[in-house]
């Protein structure tokens, strides 16, 4: 029998993970189904034949699928878009008919050891402050430690060190220097080498306080190859791992993460609100929009990211807020999605545009009394991107639609400009948006 095996983390009929037999008896390998598809190479293992009495065991940990056959591994394989969290478990028969007897099955939860708290011993902090507040930078690396209100307020950045970077999905730890630029503002630069995927470049990165914002700027991309005429050889996507820019945990009170998603159905709800509990062992996602809060102080943050992991709902997700697990508390940052900078050798210098992300920090934006992710949402206002014509949306009642089948040109540009204003003056000049297909 072939293409039979457990199934894995089941979200719903269109997502999901399997170890199953291959194609060939003896074979075997694994598959994630869903937003990001992708399977393993075949791993040879035991010959399962007709009428035989054998024991099957699957493993899950992470992202990580595990599969044994009478005590013996055939394969362990990491599947980066395996769905994390909770799931449904079952069983997958594909490429015809068959029969098995299951029997004796047992599901098992394995609950992992929590990591022992942040170490952050040798740390030589750095700060820059603006007229509200003071944020404490690690000198090693660009990354935040905290924020400091001129009222002592504070919210947490990155708990944990880092110091490695991804260009083109390659990790690199780079040689980090630092400069002091103002009282307000810092600047990095990192030496990224690594000679067997050809790179080598220099990142200058600004970490700058406005009054209650945070602005990190990669102010500017040297790409050091002679050559760039391939897309190996310039430089298409950077990432920072792990790096919260601000973060709240469970230890605070009225802990949680707010996210939102631009929902492509009217009937089903985009937004999320997740408290930040000791028991939230589990969340990774990418939102559009998120606000983390506590009791005290709420915050948002923006990318210029381009990231989209599956499209409707999820273009453009932009923030990723992740859960990192600790002895004593467990803690949710918001890190920036990757950014998409030189996204094909095909595209010239004019559609580049530098990564940045901004962090703004805010007590009771709205004066009702209670800090919560509504305050974040107000203050988001400040860092947000508007696109050109976005102060007008609010004033086109309708949509106007000039279609055009089959590169016919039913609606030309000139007609198209007499339905505009036949339209205007019929409904007393009320603002509409004219779309062109």
């Amino acid at each position: 029998m072939i293409r039979f095996g457990q199934l894995v983390r089941v979200q719903d009929g269109g997502e999901y993970g399997y170890a199953v037999i291959g194609d060939n008896q003896g074979d075997y390998f694994t598959e994630n189904f869903g937003a990001k598809p992708a399977w393993s190479p075949t791993s040879k293992g035991t010959v399962l034949n007709p009428n035989e009495v054998h024991h099957r065991k699957t493993v899950v940990e992470d992202q990580t699928i595990t599969l044994f056959i009478d005590g013996q591994q055939i394969l362990s394989n990491t599947m980066d878009g395996l769905a994390k969290g909770i799931g449904a478990f079952g069983f997958f028969k594909d490429r015809g008919m068959g029969s098995v007897l299951v029997d004796n099955v047992k599901v098992t939860k394995i609950t992992p050891e929590r990591p022992v708290d942040p170490d952050n011993e040798g740390v030589v902090p750095v700060e820059i402050k603006s007229s509200d507040m003071t944020v404490r930078l690690d000198e090693a690396f660009p990354r935040v430690l905290d924020y400091t209100l001129t009222n002592g307020k504070k919210m947490q950045g990155q708990p944990t060190k880092i110091d490695t970077i991804k260009i083109n999905n390659v990790d690199i730890v780079p040689e980090v220097s630092l400069e002091k630029v103002s009282e307000n503002s810092i600047k990095y630069i990192l030496k990224a080498i690594n000679t067997e995927n050809k790179i080598n470049a220099d990142l200058t990165i600004l970490l700058e306080v406005k009054n209650n914002t945070l602005e990190f700027s990669v102010t500017e991309i040297k790409n050091n190859n002679t050559s760039q005429k391939t897309n190996e050889e310039i430089i298409r996507t950077l990432e920072i791992p792990n790096h919260s820019l601000v973060s709240v945990n469970s230890s605070e009170t009225n802990a949680n993460v707010y996210g939102a998603k631009i929902s492509t159905d009217t009937t089903v709800n985009g937004d999320t609100l997740t408290e930040v509990t000791d028991t939230l062992r589990s969340f990774n996602s990418n939102y559009m929009y998120a606000v983390i809060s506590n009791s005290k102080l709420s915050a948002s943050m923006h990318s210029n990211s381009q990231y989209s992991s599956g499209g409707g709902a999820n273009d453009f997700v932009r923030i990723n807020p992740r859960v990192k697990e600790f002895e004593s508390y467990n803690s949710v940052g918001l890190s920036s999605s990757p950014w998409i900078y030189h996204r094909d050798v095909m595209f010239n210098e004019q559609t580049l545009e530098l990564p940045e992300a901004k962090v703004v920090i805010t007590e009771d934006a709205n004066d009702d009394g209670v800090v919560n992710w509504q305050d974040g949402a107000i203050a988001f206002r400040d860092i947000m991107y508007s696109p050109v014509g976005a102060e007008s949306v609010k004033d086109l009642v309708a949509y106007r639609i000039a279609m055009n089948f089959g590169s016919h040109a039913q609606n030309p540009f000139l007609m198209t400009l007499d339905g505009i204003k036949k339209i205007n003056l019929h409904t007393d000049t009320i603002s509409f948006t004219k779309r062109l297909w």
